[in-house]
């Protein structure tokens, strides 16, 4: 028997033809059966078949017991003729159960051929113990056992070539798994070196920073109250000179809060982000946090001279959350309207949705253009006022907004038309209990 009269007796697919096995000198078949001349006949019938170009090794047990032992020898074995009725009448089956069951090969193909079919009825064996293929043994001619070993055979080459695969599969994976394990431990360094970086120059620009504020402060106070005075006032060159200098104290002090304000928002949000901040866990109800947050914004309403308005529905919003951080949320919302708003009104609102709770400022201020909706949640960027066409901000107050939000499980994000005004809406999951 050679390949070329396997392959007309039974295959035409070629790309089965093509798959290429794993290295074998020989494929072991094993033949388990009590009498002699099953062995012999077995072994002269296919003395010079080769598959794939690899000749058979035969493996002869004469009993159960020697099959379980030959098993464990040969775990490789590809192929097996197992007898039912041996030294007892379901040698065969438990030489099967002990195949799958106990040794946990799945790999090894076993085909039933028995004289004594009644012993083992097919439909129930070929279930309860995993067996590939039932034959009565007066089925098995020279022509059926060469059909019955090239299937085996390869079905077995199939099942080892798919096993190299996922070894394969899976060894990439654990590799790519310490690589990216390897970065991810890199990445966590340099973020912790970075917020470490981040606080040792906020200590050293702080310092001096509030020193240099508080003298321009006390200059300031000492130049309106001792100076002024003594200063004749009825030059006009002299009143702008004052005006000017009275203007660039001003804006000194705007920069030095402004510098301060970045300072501290650069180092909150690198300490979100390196997962070095504490968060409490209150019981809050966010109706008491928007309070709170219009109480300390009071008098930047005041001093623009807008309305605040408030709707919500019902009552009832209580979460498990950072008081103080959610307060920041919102104050930088009301912050945010409140600058780019210069008349009208801005309204919050809070109400149940089918995610949890909704919460919303609208404002009817300049609105935000088109190319800058989808990017104010970027670390510094900043929307031009439409007075000065110069940004507000340091361009971090909305980035530490979205971190504390995805912190509590929420999602936050805009909506704007210009010349109208735009909306900020976050949600929030509700503790069960207020659902």
């Amino acid at each position: 028997m050679n390949d070329q009269l396997v392959d007309e007796l039974i295959f035409t697919d070629e790309a089965e033809d093509r798959q290429k096995p794993l290295v074998h000198n020989k494929w072991k078949v094993m033949i388990v059966d009590d009498e002699p001349d099953i062995h012999e006949m077995t072994a002269f019938a296919f003395s010079n078949f080769t598959y794939m170009g690899v000749g058979v090794e035969f493996i002869s047990a004469y009993s159960g017991a020697e099959a379980m032992r030959l098993i464990l020898q040969h775990p490789d074995t590809a192929l097996i003729f197992l007898d039912v009725v041996m030294e007892r009448d379901d040698s065969g089956l438990t030489v099967a159960k002990f195949i799958r069951n106990e040794v946990k090969n799945l790999k090894v193909k076993i085909i039933l051929r028995t004289g004594q079919p009644g012993q083992a009825p097919e439909q129930e064996v070929i279930v309860a113990y995993d067996i590939n293929d039932y034959k009565e043994k007066h089925e098995l001619t020279d022509k059926k056992l060469n059909t019955v070993l090239v299937t085996s055979l390869r079905s077995y080459s199939m099942h080892e070539t798919l096993e190299q695969f996922n070894f394969e599969l899976e060894k990439k994976v654990a590799e790519r798994t310490i690589e990216l394990k390897a970065a991810k431990e890199s990445a966590d360094k340099a973020n912790l070196e970075k917020t470490d970086f981040l606080n040792f120059v906020a200590h050293e620009l702080r310092t001096p920073l509030t020193s240099l504020r508080g003298f321009i402060s006390i200059i300031s106070d000492r130049f309106e109250a001792k100076l002024l005075p003594l200063i004749d006032t009825t030059d006009k060159k002299i009143q702008k000179a004052i005006s000017n200098t009275q203007e660039e104290f001003g804006i000194m002090k705007q920069e030095g809060e402004r510098l301060s304000a970045l300072i501290n928002n650069v180092l909150d949000l690198a300490k979100i982000e390196a997962g070095r901040v504490e968060w409490a866990k209150d019981k809050v109800d966010m109706a008491e946090i928007f309070k709170r947050a219009a109480f300390s914004t009071n008098s930047l309403f005041t001093d623009k001279g807008l309305e605040l308005k408030t709707e919500i529905q019902g009552d009832g919003y209580i979460i498990t959350g950072d008081t103080d951080r959610l307060i920041q949320v919102v104050i930088n919302l009301f912050s945010n309207a409140i600058k780019f708003t210069d008349s009208g009104n801005i309204t919050y609102k809070i109400m149940r949705d089918n995610k949890g709770m909704r919460c919303e400022i609208h404002d009817t201020g300049c609105g935000i253009p088109k190319e800058y909706i989808g990017k104010v949640f970027e670390k510094f960027q900043q929307v031009a006022s439409a007075q000065t066409n110069k940004p507000k901000g340091t361009g971090l107050g909305l980035p530490i907004c979205k971190e504390i939000i995805k912190y509590h499980g929420g999602d936050i994000w805009a909506e704007s038309e210009e010349g109208v005004g735009s909306r900020f809406i976050f949600l929030l999951p509700l503790d069960e209990n207020c659902i």
